[in-house]
């Protein structure tokens, strides 16, 4: 695995069903100090998300910040780690 992609994204609380959330579209903005963003924004549109680079320094999920939300953070991990597992 390239290791700018082992960079750890915002946590969650381990949902055991991560294929449900990876397969549902998602509005994304991925923050634009994520590394591989414009590759991870493209990974996720070609999965049917909904995806673009945020300006700031913030992930969201369908309108949600990550920081603030945890279904959105749960959501913006399994897509990460999925990417990153592609």
């Amino acid at each position: 695995m390239d290791s700018t992609k082992a960079v750890h994204r915002p946590g969650g609380t381990g949902n055991p069903d991560r294929t449900n959330i990876v397969t549902t579209s998602h509005k994304v903005s991925v923050s634009s100090d994520t590394p591989e963003a414009e590759q991870f924004v493209a990974w996720l549109t070609a999965q049917g998300h909904e995806a673009s680079i945020n300006k700031t320094t913030g992930d969201y999920i369908n309108g949600e910040w990550t920081e603030h939300n945890v279904e959105a953070s749960e959501t913006m991990r399994a897509l990460w780690e999925a990417y990153c597992n592609s």
